[in-house]
């Protein structure tokens, strides 16, 4: 059996540590834009360029993968388990979502399973760390469906911010509240809820 394992890039990696030999791996990227210009989120991004431009800042905002990168990505062959950034932080659930149902309109028997993390960047690596051990074993997609579904239900993301800027300029947070605690030098904590929202 072939699987291709697919996610966004807010999964932080470009290739499986151990990678089973029948999986094909890969990232469909968000675009940053900062002050007008777009950087791609892929292994060509200088990330000190974009943190540095960020900084600098006053207008940032991010596009997530379009249906069309998640379908070049599921390919014509293989079961796909594909991993997303939380559906409640951005569109990529939806747009994977729109790109299953476009490939079994053609395909109708192939096996596509979208996975929601509910979460970010350590939750989809979890996710797809477990999915490479899971195919490793030999499971059929049907039971790597149901193992990777009772995985998810048992972890949480629990996160450490340093800097609101981002947050702030986002509107995710009002302007005042970043300033304010900037200044105090307060860390945020961050949990994801079970719905996949920031607390």
């Amino acid at each position: 059996m072939f699987f291709r394992i697919i996610a966004d890039s807010s999964c932080d990696i470009f290739k499986i540590e151990n990678q089973s030999d029948n999986i094909y791996f890969n990232t469909v990227p968000f675009v940053i834009t900062v002050d007008g210009t777009d950087y791609v989120d892929n292994e060509a991004l200088s990330v000190r360029d974009l943190v540095t431009a960020m900084a600098a800042s006053s207008k940032s905002h991010t596009s997530c993968p379009s249906p069309h990168d998640w379908m070049t990505e599921f390919g014509e062959e293989g079961d796909v388990f594909a991993v997303t950034i939380s559906s409640n932080l951005s569109g990529s659930y939806n747009s994977a979502c729109t790109a299953k149902q476009m490939v079994l309109e053609n395909d109708p028997d192939r096996n596509i399973e979208i996975l929601d993390s509910r979460g970010t960047g350590p939750s989809l690596n979890m996710i797809i760390d477990r999915l490479n051990a899971l195919i490793g074993q030999g499971l059929s997609f049907a039971e790597v469906k149901s193992e990777i579904h009772k995985y998810m239900e048992e972890h949480k993301l629990i996160f450490a911010l340093s800097s609101y800027h981002n947050l702030v300029n986002n509107g995710r947070m009002p302007k005042i509240a970043g300033i304010v605690l900037g200044h105090l030098g307060l860390w945020g904590v961050g949990i994801a809820s079970d719905e996949g929202t920031i607390k």
